[in-house]
C-alpha cells in the first residue's frame, strides 16, 4: 500500500483557504472583462450557450436587468447586485447568484452594506471553488490509483456483485489470470449458505475455485471518493451488475454476505 500512501498524502487542511484565495483573486477582476476573456477561449457553440444563459438570468425577476458584478469561469457562477434606497439615507444591497447552469438562484439575500454583502459572496466563491477542486482531486486520485491496479488485485481474489429488485442476489468471480495494466480474468464461482432466517433470507460466502462459469475479461476500475475514504476497485459485469472487490477479515477468510430472494 505504499503506492497508495504516496499518491493519498495529506494536504494538511489547505483546501478550504486555497478555495477562498481563488474567489478573492477572481473577485479582484473586472467582471465584463473575465467574462469576455473566457468567452474568447470557447468554441462558438459554447459561447453561444453562455451568452445565452447570462442573459437568461440578467432578466430574471432576481437580477431586475443589473450588470453582472462578478464572473467565476470555473463554475459558471454569475452574481448580479442590486443597490435599494432604504430610507432617506440609507442604502443596501440584494445580491443573486447562480452556479452551474441552473436558473435557480444559490441565494438572493438583502445585506446592509457593500462589506458584507461581499463578504458573504467569498465564502459562498470560496464553497464552490473547494468543490470544483475536491473533484479535480477525485479525478486525479483516480487516474493514479488506476495506473497502480494490479497492485491491489491478485489472482484468487474475489469480486463479489449484489443485484435485484425486491431481493438481494449475490454472485462471487474470482480472479484466474492478470493481462495487461487493468484487465483481469475472471471467472464466476459458487457461494455456500452458511446461515438463513425466516425462510428467504440468510448469508452466504464465496467457495473458492468452485467455478460455475468460463472465464472472461474486464478492466478494473479504482477510485476514492476523499482521501480519508476506502479505495473501492470494482469490474462491471453487465449493464445491471457491478462486482466490488472483497476484502477478507483479520482471520484471512472472507466474511459472509446478505442475501434474500423473497418477494
Amino acid at each position: 500500500m505504499s503506492v497508495l500512501n504516496a499518491i493519498l498524502a495529506e494536504k494538511n487542511g489547505k483546501l478550504s483557504n486555497e478555495g477562498l484565495v481563488i474567489a478573492q483573486a477572481v473577485m479582484s477582476q473586472n467582471a465584463s472583462d473575465l467574462f469576455a476573456s473566457h468567452l474568447a477561449q470557447l468554441s462558438e457553440k459554447q459561447a453561444d450557450s453562455l451568452l445565452q444563459l447570462k442573459e437568461k438570468r440578467e432578466n430574471t425577476y432576481y437580477a431586475g436587468n443589473t450588470e453582472i458584478a462578478y464572473f467565476f469561469s470555473d463554475f459558471n457562477g454569475m452574481l448580479f447586485f442590486k443597490e435599494k434606497q432604504t430610507g432617506k439615507d440609507g442604502v443596501s444591497y440584494e445580491v443573486v447568484a447562480y452556479s452551474g447552469r441552473r436558473m435557480k438562484p444559490d441565494f438572493y439575500y438583502r445585506f446592509r452594506s457593500l462589506a458584507e454583502a461581499t463578504s458573504y459572496v467569498e465564502k459562498w466563491a470560496s464553497g464552490q471553488y473547494n468543490h470544483v477542486l475536491e473533484k479535480q482531486e477525485r479525478k486525479e486520485r483516480k487516474k493514479e490509483l488506476n495506473k497502480q491496479a494490479q497492485e491491489l488485485v491478485s489472482v484468487g481474489d474475489v469480486f463479489k456483485a449484489s443485484w435485484g429488485y425486491e431481493q438481494t442476489n449475490i454472485d462471487y468471480y474470482q480472479v484466474v489470470g492478470m493481462t495487461g495494466k487493468r484487465t483481469v480474468q475472471l471467472r464466476k464461482i459458487a457461494g455456500e449458505m452458511v446461515e438463513r432466517s425466516y425462510g428467504d433470507h440468510g448469508r452466504k460466502v464465496p467457495l473458492l475455485n468452485e467455478f460455475i462459469g468460463e472465464a472472461f475479461s474486464r478492466q478494473l476500475s479504482v477510485s476514492q471518493w476523499s482521501k480519508n475514504d476506502k479505495v473501492s476497485v470494482n469490474v462491471t459485469i453487465d449493464n445491471v451488475s457491478i462486482a466490488s472487490l472483497k476484502n477478507k477479515n483479520e482471520n484471512g477468510d472472507y466474511d459472509s454476505d446478505y442475501c434474500s430472494w423473497g418477494y
